[in-house]
């Protein structure tokens, strides 16, 4: 073990070395985080001097040694920037989640966040729920159900792991009073989780999550089926515009390249190309697309805002909902449900290929 781990595992045992502690991580998580936010800064301005290095030179302000040396410089900065900007939102995301370990060690090995500033404290009859400030729940074993899930946003075997925690909604409503059903509390999926789950003869339900051994074989992407496709009328218009905007760009930087100067219309014709580009992928991507794989199905918002991947493991039952102006397919898991629009042909597919999910036919 590392000594920046060992270091880790070592909980204070006085309140005041904890809290210098994570006021520590806190630190450098923002000191990061607001770097990466300069940096980023940094980069635009940097990209900026170089269109101002290149109109510069166009319109005989600068001689060719130092229009060299600026337009490197700036390309550089714009370069280098950018990837520091990068790697510190990473760094800033690793430091973020040792803070979080440390302040749930802090509380007890066997807590974990499941919200903002929100515990969940394994006890010998149950769980409680308990932050600084607000009322102590306690949740007894017998009344609810941990379930593993892998979120996936890509029809691909990797995704974000998790456990749920299913409670009562009466346990987390005011006075006790809930309209019944079931609330799921959400924390991330650990050892230190799974190991006192099991300590505490609970059941773990769900997805099981692959050996790490044998994670790198299965990150292979899934074989598609069939994929269906809903326009989305007002991406395509905003498309249009970037493309119209783009096309006219493009032509203004080629007479300006003939008439005023080569490097000014240069830079507009790479701007209009830009734009073109932009609203090419826009046009493609305008619409939401409901697509079938031999591991599951696959949904994606149009203009790919989001997206769900959920395998035919987890998927208990399929049904439609259909109403005026709507029709949408219902997918039931253990942990929930989701709604994706249907599209036309979808539901035809499924009652040929998979009619032991249909549900309600």
């Amino acid at each position: 073990m590392s000594e920046k781990n060992m270091f880790d595992k070592i909980i204070p045992t006085s309140p005041e070395l904890q809290k210098k502690r994570a006021d520590a991580l806190a630190v450098r998580n923002a000191a990061a985080g607001v770097s990466a936010f300069v940096l980023a800064i940094l980069a635009i301005f940097a990209l900026i001097g170089v269109v101002v290095v290149l109109f510069l030179y166009e319109f005989d302000q600068l001689g060719l040694q130092l229009f060299i040396i600026l337009l490197g410089s700036f390309a550089g900065g714009t370069l280098v920037c950018a990837l520091a900007a990068f790697f510190l939102v990473r760094v800033s995301g690793r430091i973020e989640v040792r803070r979080k370990d440390f302040l749930e060690r802090c509380d007890s090995d066997e807590s974990f966040f499941v919200g903002e500033g929100t515990l969940a404290t394994f006890t010998e009859s149950g769980i409680r729920l308990h932050a600084e400030k607000g009322p102590v729940i306690d949740i007894p074993y017998s009344r609810m159900r941990f379930i593993s899930v892998c979120s996936r946003k890509r029809a691909r075997e990797e995704g974000e792991w998790s456990v749920v925690i299913e409670v009562p909604t009466s346990y987390l409503a005011k006075d006790g009073k809930g309209a019944g059903g079931n609330a799921l509390i959400q924390t991330d999926r650990k050892d230190r989780l799974i190991e006192t789950i099991a300590a505490h003869g609970l059941e773990l339900v769900g997805e099981e999550r692959p050996p790490e051994a044998e994670r790198g074989k299965k990150s292979g992407r899934f074989k598609v089926q069939e994929m269906f496709f809903t326009p989305d009328a007002k991406l395509k218009r905003r498309a249009l515009f970037l493309l119209t905007g783009g096309g006219l760009l493009a032509v203004a930087g080629i007479l300006v390249a003939i008439f005023v100067g080569l490097w000014a219309g240069l830079v507009l014709l790479v701007f209009g190309l830009a734009l073109l580009f932009r609203g090419f992928v826009g046009l493609f991507r305008a619409r939401e697309l409901l697509a079938f794989y031999e591991e599951g199905m696959y949904w994606t918002a149009a203009g790919r805002t989001d997206s769900l991947f959920l395998k035919w493991e987890e998927i208990e039952a399929l049904s439609r909902a259909e109403g005026e102006g709507y029709r949408a397919i219902v997918a039931r898991c253990t942990y929930g449900a989701y709604r994706f629009p249907l599209p036309q042909g979808a539901w035809e597919f499924l009652l040929k290929n998979y009619p032991d999910k249909i549900e309600g036919e």
